[in-house]
Order: C-alpha cells, then sequence, then structure tokens
C-alpha cells in the first residue's frame, strides 16, 4: 500500500536528549517489497553512540538481507545483540534512558517494536486510538523483545511520539490536527512547539493516504522560511539565470565563429569554405591568416570582433536584459537594507528587552513588585517582536520565558498544562449541549440541552453512564438544579415555563408540587441551597423552600438596583453584577463587601462566571478574554489565579468538591485541576 511520512525533528542533540528519527524506502525494484522500515530513538542521558547502533544495524541486516516480518525480527536479534555487547563493555549510561520505537510497512500490514516511553496513537475514520502502553522497559539486554502487528487500511493515519509529547499535547488536540492533512498537521503541530520554545521533541506521521507530502521534514529547531527569504531566493534565481544566460549565448556565438575561423584555416579547400560561409564577417576579414601557427592572434581577433558585432546585433536585448537585472538588484537593495535594519532593530529591540528584564529583577529585589510588573510587560512586548525572525528566535523564546515566569511569581499563577487529562468527554454520547455540572456522593450530574438526558460521572472509575432522560411529551429542557431535603431531587424547568422534579429515591420524574397558590418565577437560571431553591428574576432573587407537601410560596432572598450576570449562594448570596462588581448579601441585607483587587487585576472588568460553595473558603472567578480562573478568599482578598489551556475552549461552569480540586465544564468535557 502506498503511504508516505511526514517527520518532526530535531538537531540529534538538544541538551541531554539524543534523537535519531528518520526512514527507508529501498528504491531497487527488486527490494521494494521489503517494505519501509522507520524510527524513532531518544536516549535521555549522554550516550550518543546507542542510537548509532541501533540505526546502523537495523540498515544494514534488514535492507541488505532479509525481508518480511521474519527478517524484521532477526534484525532485531541483531540490534539487541549490540546492545548487550556494550553493557559487557561497560557502556551502561543509557540504561532506563532509551525511548524508542522501531517499524515496518509492509504492504497492508503495519510491525512496530516498541522500548521505554514513547507515543503510538492510530487515526482511523475520524477517530484516534492509542495503540501503545508500555508498561515497562524490558531487560536492558532484551531491549527490543515485543513486535506489535496490525492491519492497516487505506486513509489511516499513524503517529509515533518521543517521551514528552504527551506532556505538552493531549490526544483531543492531536485527533484535532490529524484531522486535517498531514502535510498540515505536522507544520501546525511544529509551530505549536516552536511557539512554545520546545525542542525535545521527534514525531513521525504516517499517512496511509497518499503516497508522497509536499513537506516531508520539518526541523524544530529552524524557523519557517519568511516572505522576506522568499523574495531574496526568487530575485537570486532571476539574477543568476539571467548571467547564465548571457554567458551561454556568448559562449555559443563564440564557440560557433570559432569553428568557421578554425575550419577555414585547416581545410585546404579554402575556396569551398569562402563559398560555404560567404555572409560571415569574420570570414571575410580574416582571409590573410593563413596558418595554424596564429591561433593566438585569431583568438584576440575573435575577441575584438564577437564584443563589436554581438552588441551591435543584440543591442536592444541586451539593454532590455540590463534593465531587468538593475531593477532587480535595485529591489534587492531595498529588501537587504530594509532586512538588514529590521534585524537591527529586533537586536536592539531584544537588548532592550533584556535590559528591562535586568531592571525589573532588581526591582524585585526591592519589593517594589508593582514597578517590576510594568517593566516586565514592556519587556514581554520588546522580546516578542524578536520571536519568530532566525537571527533573534532563540534568544528571544529564551528571555520570554524567564519574563513569563518572573510574571506568574508576581501574580501568583499557575499554568495548567494543556496535557491535563479529562475526567469525563461527554462528546462520546454524540450531539450534546452541557452547561452546568452538580455534584453528590463523589459523582458529577450534568444533562444534555439538545436530548433531554440526563449524565452522571463517577469519579471513581470515570465512567459516564446515561443517568435518566425525562419523558415525553416534557418540553426542552430550560435549566435544572440539584438541592438537598428528605432525599435529593432535581428541580427542572421547561421552556413552557413548567416545573418538574426527579426524585433520587424512587428514581420517577413528577410535576413539581407546590404549597400555596403562586405562579412560578419565569426565571433563566435556578440556583439551590440544602433543600432551597432559588430562581434569579430581573434583578432578584427569589426563595423557594421545598416541603413535603411541596414549594412553599416564593420568597426575595436579595435584591439589586444594578443588572446581574452571574450568581453564586454559599449561605450568603454573591451577585457578579453587569459592571463587574461583586455584592454580597447575608438574610436580604448588602454587606460592605467588595473585591480586594491586586494592581495587576485592576483592568480585568470583564468577568463572566462566578462560583462558590459552602465547603469552600474561595470564590472562582472566570475570566473569558484571559481564559483564566481568578481565587479570592471570602473578604475579597486575591489568593491566586489558574491560566487554562486554550484547546480546552470556553468554560462554562466550576465546580469544587474538596479543599484544592477544582472540576471544570468547558467544550462538552469535564477537567480536573489541583489549586
Amino acid at each position: 500500500m502506498e503511504f508516505s511520512v511526514g517527520k518532526i525533528i530535531t538537531s540529534e542533540k538538544v541538551g541531554d536528549h539524543y534523537f535519531y528519527t528518520g526512514s527507508i524506502t529501498p528504491l531497487e525494484p527488486d527490494q521494494a517489497k521489503k517494505g519501509t522500515i522507520f524510527w524513532l530513538i531518544e536516549v535521555t542521558a549522554p550516550n550518543p553512540k546507542i542510537p548509532k547502533i541501533i540505526v546502523n544495524r537495523l540498515k544494514k541486516y534488514y535492507v541488505q538481507k532479509e525481508d518480511g516480518i521474519w527478517g524484521f525480527e532477526q534484525a532485531l536479534k541483531i540490534i539487541n545483540r549490540g546492545l548487550a555487547k556494550q553493557i559487557q563493555n561497560k557502556n551502561t549510561s543509557w540504561i532506563t534512558h532509551l525511548n524508542a520505537i522501531i517499524g515496518l510497512a509492509q504492504d497492508k500490514t503495519i510491525h512496530l517494536a516498541p522500548t521505554g516511553d514513547v507515543a503510538a496513537y492510530l487515526f482511523r475514520e475520524n477517530k484516534i486510538s492509542n495503540i501503545l502502553d508500555v508498561e515497562e522497559s524490558p531487560p536492558p539486554h532484551q531491549t527490543f523483545v515485543s513486535v506489535i502487528s496490525g492491519e492497516i487500511e487505506k486513509g489511516d493515519k499513524m503517529f509515533l511520539a518521543s517521551s514528552e509529547f504527551t506532556s505538552y499535547m493531549t490526544i483531543e488536540t492531536l485527533a484535532d490536527h490529524l484531522r486535517e492533512t498531514t502535510d498540515k498537521a505536522i507544520s501546525t503541530i511544529a509551530q505549536y512547539f516552536r511557539n512554545k520554545n520546545i525542542r525535545s521533541i521527534n514525531a513521525l506521521a504516517l499517512d496511509f493516504s497518499k503516497g508522497s507530502l509536499s513537506v516531508d521534514t520539518i526541523y524544530l529547531d529552524q524557523k519557517p522560511e519568511t516572505t522576506q527569504d522568499m523574495i531574496f531566493k526568487i530575485l537570486k534565481k532571476i539574477k543568476d539565470y539571467t548571467f547564465r544566460g548571457i554567458r551561454a549565448l556568448a559562449l555559443i556565438i563564440g564557440k560557433s565563429e570559432y569553428r568557421i575561423l578554425r575550419n577555414y584555416l585547416e581545410k585546404k579547400n579554402r575556396q569551398a569554405v569562402e563559398s560555404k560561409n560567404k555572409k560571415s564577417p569574420l570570414v571575410k576579414n580574416a582571409i590573410h591568416i593563413e596558418s595554424g601557427n596564429q591561433i593566438s592572434k585569431l583568438k584576440n581577433f575573435i575577441s575584438n570582433e564577437k564584443r563589436t558585432g554581438f552588441l551591435k546585433k543584440y543591442q536592444k536585448q541586451i539593454l532590455i536584459g540590463l534593465a531587468v537585472i538593475l531593477l532587480g538588484a535595485f529591489v534587492l537593495t531595498l529588501i537587504l537594507r530594509q532586512g538588514s535594519n529590521g534585524n537591527k532593530n529586533l537586536t536592539e529591540n531584544l537588548a532592550q528587552a533584556q535590559t528591562l528584564y535586568d531592571e525589573a529583577i532588581t526591582k524585585l529585589a526591592a519589593n517594589q513588585n508593582e514597578e517590576a510588573y510594568t517593566i516586565l510587560n514592556q519587556a514581554n512586548t520588546l522580546a516578542d517582536s524578536a520571536k519568530d525572525y532566525p537571527a533573534t528566535s532563540a534568544e528571544s523564546l529564551a528571555l520570554l520565558q524567564k519574563i513569563q515566569n518572573e510574571i506568574n511569581k508576581i501574580t501568583n499563577a499557575t499554568i495548567i498544562s494543556g496535557a491535563t487529562e479529562d475526567v469525563g468527554d461527554f462528546t462520546q454520547k454524540g450531539d450534546v449541549s452541557l452547561n452546568r455540572i452538580f455534584n453528590l456522593d463523589n459523582q458529577i450530574f450534568t444533562f444534555n440541552l439538545k436530548n433531554n438526558q440526563f449524565y452522571s460521572l463517577d469519579l471513581n472509575d470515570k465512567e459516564i453512564s446515561d443517568f435518566f432522560n425525562l419523558p415525553q411529551p416534557f418540553g426542552n429542557i430550560d435549566d435544572a438544579v440539584l438541592f438537598e431535603s428528605d432525599t435529593n431531587y432535581f428541580l427542572i424547568k421547561n421552556d413552557q415555563n413548567q416545573y418538574y422534579t426527579y426524585n433520587f429515591d424512587d428514581k420517577k420524574v413528577s410535576q413539581a408540587l407546590k404549597s400555596g397558590n403562586f405562579n412560578w418565577p419565569d426565571s433563566d437560571k435556578l440556583y439551590s441551597y440544602f433543600n432551597k431553591a432559588y430562581f434569579l428574576e430581573n434583578s432578584e432573587l427569589q426563595r423557594l423552600a421545598y416541603t413535603a407537601s411541596g414549594f412553599t410560596e416564593p420568597s426575595s432572598a436579595a435584591q439589586t438596583n444594578n443588572k446581574i450576570k452571574a450568581t453564586a449562594i454559599d449561605g450568603s448570596i454573591y451577585f457578579l453584577t453587569t459592571d463587574n462588581q461583586i455584592e454580597q448579601y447575608t438574610s436580604g441585607t448588602k454587606n460592605n463587601f467588595a473585591l480586594n483587587k491586586p494592581f495587576f487585576l485592576k483592568d480585568s472588568n470583564d468577568l463572566d462566571l462566578i462560583h462558590t460553595s459552602p465547603n469552600s473558603s474561595y470564590l472562582f472567578l472566570y475570566q473569558k478574554s484571559a481564559n483564566r480562573i481568578l481565587i479570592f478568599d471570602k473578604i475579597g482578598d486575591y489568593v491566586k489565579q489558574l491560566i487554562l489551556p486554550n484547546n480546552w475552549g470556553e468554560t462554562q461552569d466550576l465546580l469544587d468538591v474538596n479543599s484544592n480540586e477544582l472540576f471544570i465544564l468547558a467544550s462538552n468535557k469535564i477537567y480536573q485541576i489541583s489549586y
């Protein structure tokens, strides 16, 4: 089966990491049946000899000798013998530091021999699966002892990566990339790691849907070609080809005239030559040259005549050519000058950024955090301008990382890794739209607005189950809330302002009972606090207590003169208003409460979500524009912030279960983080 191999690689050595990544397909027709062998080898110790031993023996034995799975296994045995010999020779620093995968793709079958910490994924029919789970490395003298084999289908893609890949990219994000063409996938993945200044990654992408890629190798430690680079290359080619054309034309004319004159001198029948070439001015003017001993004079004569005759004959073409060359040279000069000035400016920006960084460190040492914060942001802007140019990229990215580290210390920020695994991926349930999550007895509950289905997520085994489905005809869910009474209930509101309850004990849905004659509030959002349900209507929060005979008549719990964006309840009531203020009410009375925002949050006036609970010591505020969660204590003092990965998408709900764990609902997935 025809397929292609794309590589994301670095130089062989990155710190203490040595990488060897590649593939070979024999070119000779009689050897093509051997298939393609490929390898990804990483040694996380200063021992560059081991990868060379593996690759050299693999090439020598498999490509030159046997083919098929038998030959592949024999090649692995030869490699294992070579590694065992290294141990006998006391070369042991690589033991427990070798992460590698060697593979063979032949016809419709693929064979993989892994060792150590490597990743391998199969992308088939728009779904991704982990095909490799190496529990522990085999003994060092038997490094490649197991071979995983499987059938390949047309359209499959396979992605192999070194040990640190999964620390920076989730399997879901990788799947999103692989849904694109393989060319685009390896380009965007490589750019992702470049942007984060991560070089200790190697990867192979096998595409069984096409025979070649437009770009099959991308280097993480080399910047992509800029527009200026491409223009420079084009102009250089124009210049080269123009001069080559002129030289070739002159050479052809020179050879032609020289051959005519040489024949005139050497042939005895001078009259025949004269008659045949009468039109040549060089022949007419060279009649006086009588013998071959005057060749040197002849060459000088040709040179002079060629200069004058050629220039006259091709005057127009030469002038046009010279004009093109001069114009190209002028444009090239401008570009190079601009590039030189740009590079000079970028170098100056980087130097200035370093100076500002040093100044900020001095300010921090003197506890002048606010001034240091302002200076660090200025340095960040200057260093960021130089990160995409080869001459300043490495130094700029290193400085940006140092700047960000200091900013994180000042702001007490925790960067949540993009590699954090979700604990509940509800997209496996098909077309879902979730916006609320609730916790009860080590389970998380949620509901799908698209089909009225409620789900439960067991936090012990991370299993998602169908909890219950609302019977027809119910209408569509507007909102629902979990509350506690003599038993546990869901209070559910539909789009016709009708209310229902689900009883956890008898597992039945019934129309919600009322103990008085009142109309249900037409609320967009429901809340709860133990056995009370709360309804937000306009700028007033109304409270209904639940009794054995049903819900009591609504009473006002809190009312504000401002418009309310979000609400949280822990005994006290917190309103997040549309002007981004936090109002706190206890027993209906407004308290003297305000967030004590530090200097670096003075401009954070675009908050979107507030959350707390009776068991929590904190208020959690989500800011969509910065994709972060700000944490304050309940007297309003700032504690810290959590910077969320962009690939999670927008946060829809928060849930704290204990004192240091937070569950986040984002893009229909639930993530669990510690804070």
